[in-house]
């Protein structure tokens, strides 16, 4: 009983390794509430634009010379290779690579002290390219990195992840209104609360809205108007499993108004149908609604909060209430350098004798161009049903290049 909580806690651990996409809501501290202008998906994360990059340069990177943040002017070095590679207009290459060292122990319970230990990870190693002629848009990211099986990454027997070559995204589409809609098809990330770089907080899991390995085959309509953003989508499954019945059909979407350049607010929907879920295995209709919001209180602070209700009626007509909610503040003290502390809750269903209870510390630094220093420790406490509580702590060390 005690041992199928502790493998809970490795796999959790496990997916940790997972973050690949650069997504920054804590960029409403800039004034930046919409995503469209940086990033090539128009809902946020993932590929930079030219402009994204000049922007990463100005306003996330960290300089030894204050006069380069005030002269304004992005380094060459932004470009694809660090600028030594010149792209035409039309085509925007990036890279990303991401790799570092994972430690995980079972602290609290009959098991302290046990668990996975420390060991390497790569976590990701992509290409992302992207071809704009006049309206249209078509857009790829392949790389070597954890795959994953409907909602959950593949461990292999040794309890590592599971690597393989993978289509993160790909979709093709165009942009009509003056670049203010934007309809597209192919494999996306689901549009559906933050896409932050948390990828295995708890309101990302128990949605199954991971914007690094839940993406779904569908339709998508995003717009971006002063003020507004939001999107939609039509799930048409994932394509990448089979058989046809482990597919989820339905639909996803969010919508956020911005009340003023530096505070958001949002809401997301998800309903999808499966004649088999990966996880219970029985046929299952499963819902998710929440909200969040984006609030930078002063140029160094900013703070990101989402709140979801999960709902899931199998055949069996069990109906399982669940939820999941996340904080989070992001201080940047000086440019470059952030202390991010977070605290989470989440519950499966109300079955579960008490909701998980989980605290992040995080420390960024993007101390090069294109290089990003990363550490997050982690402690969750999880009690299962009948089962005694156990806390685990994990440790998270990440050297990032996007290229």
């Amino acid at each position: 009983m005690n041992s199928t909580a502790i493998k809970i806690i490795v796999v959790v651990a496990a997916l940790c390794g997972t973050t690949a996409a650069h997504a920054f809501p804590s960029m409403v501290r800039h004034g930046y509430a919409s995503c469209q202008a940086c990033h090539v998906d128009p809902s946020g994360g993932g590929q930079l634009t030219a402009y994204g990059r000049a922007q990463s340069d100005l306003l996330v990177g960290w300089h030894f010379d204050p006069k380069v943040i005030e002269e304004g002017e992005a380094s060459p070095t932004t470009g694809f290779l660090w600028g030594l590679v010149p792209l035409p207009e039309q085509l925007n290459i990036s890279g990303n690579v991401r790799g570092g060292g994972l430690f995980n122990t079972v602290v609290t319970g009959p098991n302290a002290g046990t668990g996975a230990g420390l060991r390497p990870l790569l976590m990701a190693a992509d290409v992302a390219a992207t071809v704009n002629l006049d309206w249209f848009v078509a857009h790829a990211v392949v790389g070597y990195g954890a795959r994953a099986v409907g909602p959950a990454v593949v461990i292999s027997d040794k309890g590592s992840a599971d690597n393989a070559l993978v289509s993160r995204e790909h979709w093709v589409g165009g942009r009509f209104l003056d670049d203010q809609l934007t309809v597209r098809a192919g494999r996306i990330p689901l549009p559906f609360g933050l896409r932050n770089n948390e990828h295995t907080t708890l309101v990302r899991s128990l949605t199954r809205t991971d914007s690094n390995v839940q993406q779904q085959h569908g339709l998508s309509a995003a717009w971006n108007t002063e003020g507004w953003r939001g999107e939609f989508m039509l799930l048409l499954g994932n394509y990448q499993i089979h058989p046809d019945a482990f597919r989820e059909r339905g639909a996803a979407a969010f919508a956020e108004w911005a009340v003023s350049q530096n505070f958001t607010v949002g809401a997301s929907s998800l309903a999808t149908w499966a004649n088999l879920d990966i996880d219970a295995r029985v046929p299952l209709l499963r819902q998710a609604h929440g909200g969040f919001v984006r609030w930078a209180p002063t140029p160094s602070v900013a703070l990101l909060a989402e709140v979801d209700a999960v709902i899931n009626y199998s055949s069996a007509d069990a109906w399982g209430v669940g939820g999941a909610g996340w904080l989070q503040a992001d201080w940047e003290p000086i440019q470059g350098v952030h202390l991010i502390p977070a605290v989470e809750a989440g519950q499966v269903d109300q079955t579960s004798a008490l909701p998980t209870m989980g605290g992040w510390m995080s420390v960024s630094w993007f101390a090069l161009p294109h290089t990003e220093l990363r550490l997050d420790t982690i402690y969750r406490q999880v009690s299962p049903a009948n089962v005694a509580s156990v806390g685990s702590f994990t440790a998270l060390a990440q050297v990032h290049f996007f290229l």
